[in-house]
């Protein structure tokens, strides 16, 4: 692929240098162009330049020049010329930000404001390439999700339909490089149910209370709103067991046949990430508070890196260490 100097890429760059004379010159000195390369843009090609045979690489992270200069068989000598480069391969750092419950009293839960957090690190002692753009999306969940500011990193968050979501965000810097973390969000929309009561004793005197209907807003002194307010909630504790416990029987349902064939890292996405986070979870590595959503977050990333080093696969430090490689794979796949 091409490369524009003087922006950010996260792959290396091939240089390559021509030498053109002008019509009915002398033509180019067989010894030139002259090239020199440094990250301070101060090395001279004129007194300790390499004489230019073939295309030469640039892998050095940050920015680096290529400064460079031809002449004739006069010669007539070019002013010295420079060039930058910028490599950038280290993924931002992101935090979708803790996950969140609603519920509600009135039958319409509002929408809230979730903030992520995102860094893009240092390249040595050089600053990142930035972070170019950020995007909130839905991973997971049974209803639409409207996010209020979806290409910043803090967005407003409503949905009209109950049950679990997992959202993730994904921030790109200006070189290419990408990562994903996501949350998850328990919502809730659903109008409390309204109670009656017949007849009720309340005190030692035996006082009748007629029949009425008592809703869950009911408040203060009133002994019986107390109790259903109760009830209530004991009624909506057994929703959400029944929607936690599907949850997990919905991570229990991976394959235990699956073959792992790609290699697999911070920031994949797909249904091998997936088929990784559940089965980290059925070893114990990877908490069940974390939903199966496909997406290589950091959470996935400490749950194989503790795989890997039970398994003296890898340990910090050494290559491969949080990467889905040929050597995990090959453990991976031996557990049924």
């Amino acid at each position: 692929a091409s490369y524009t100097f003087n922006t950010w890429t996260n792959n290396n760059v091939t240089v390559t240098l021509t030498c053109t004379d002008n019509t009915g010159g002398t033509g180019c000195d067989s010894s030139y162009p002259k090239y020199c390369t440094d990250t301070t843009n101060t090395c001279d090609p004129t007194t300790a330049g390499t004489s230019y045979t073939t295309p030469f690489t640039i892998s050095t992270a940050g920015t680096s020049f290529v400064r460079y200069f031809s002449q004739d068989q006069v010669p007539n000598i070019e002013t010295t010329q420079s060039k930058t480069i910028k490599i950038d391969t280290t993924s931002p750092q992101v935090n979708a930000g803790d996950n969140y419950s609603t519920g509600s009293t009135t039958g319409q839960s509002t929408q809230f404001t979730q903030t992520g957090t995102v860094t893009d690190p240092d390249i040595g002692q050089e600053a990142g390439s930035g972070i170019a753009t950020y995007l909130w999306q839905k991973v997971s969940g049974p209803g639409t999700i409207t996010f209020g500011s979806a290409t910043q990193s803090s967005t407003t968050i409503w949905s009209p339909t109950d049950g679990t979501y997992v959202i993730s965000l994904t921030a790109t810097d200006n070189a290419g490089n990408s990562t994903a973390d996501d949350f998850t969000l328990l919502w809730s929309t659903t109008l409390p149910s309204t109670s009656t009561i017949d007849t009720t004793r309340i005190g030692g005197n035996n006082a009748q209370v007629p029949n009425r209907a008592l809703d869950s807003r009911l408040h203060g002194n009133d002994t019986v709103g107390n109790q259903v307010q109760i009830q209530t909630m004991l009624q909506l504790i057994e929703k959400l067991k029944a929607q936690i416990q599907a949850l997990i029987n919905s991570r229990n349902d991976g394959n235990a046949s699956f073959q792992f064939t790609s290699t697999l890292k911070l920031g994949s996405l797909g249904t091998e990430v997936k088929q990784l986070q559940i089965k980290l979870q059925s070893l114990g590595f990877l908490t069940n508070t974390i939903t199966p959503n496909g997406v290589f977050g950091k959470a996935t990333l400490k749950a194989l890196q503790d795989f890997q080093a039970n398994h003296n696969i890898t340990s910090p430090g050494i290559y491969g260490y949080g990467i889905v490689g040929p050597k995990t794979r090959g453990v991976l796949n031996g557990i049924k």
